[in-house]
């Protein structure tokens, strides 16, 4: 079973694990394999009970090994892993489209006025009053 990333969402492969027997508590460091991306997260597995899965006992944990894979492969395994991936993309991409189809709708709507001024900006017909009540008071 792989986890995928969650900046691009393509497959992430564990680079380093490490267990606290005391807490119960399994962290493991994984990074993207997506060449453009290569991020990295953690991820912190908290194990319920008091199981201990590095105990002597082979047939112990041979038999909670088993159990683990047995819940996967109802779940679907693989197949449902990568199902569940192809209908992300599918819904990511049909998203994209829309929109897309939103903006190009929203540009061709929307028309920009030909040179116009910004409004903070003085226009020449407001500089050129203030020229002319100048030259009044001047005059006055």
């Amino acid at each position: 079973m792989s986890l995928f990333c969650p900046k691009c969402w393509a497959a992430a492969k564990c680079i380093d694990s490490r267990c606290d027997p005391r807490t119960n508590h399994v962290r493991r460091r994984h990074q993207c394999q997506h060449d453009e991306c290569k991020h990295r997260f953690t991820t912190v597995e908290i194990i319920v009970g008091s199981v201990d899965l590095r105990q002597h006992d082979r047939a112990k944990r041979s038999s909670l090994i088993e159990l683990a894979w047995d819940i996967f492969d109802q779940l679907g395994g693989d197949q449902a892993e990568q199902q569940f991936f192809d209908e992300w993309k599918a819904r990511k991409k049909a998203q994209q489209e829309a929109a897309a189809v939103r903006n190009k709708a929203s540009r061709a709507t929307a028309k920009k006025p030909k040179n116009q001024e910004h409004p903070w900006r003085a226009t020449n017909s407001f500089l050129a009053k203030v020229k002319t009540n100048a030259e009044r008071m001047k005059e006055n």
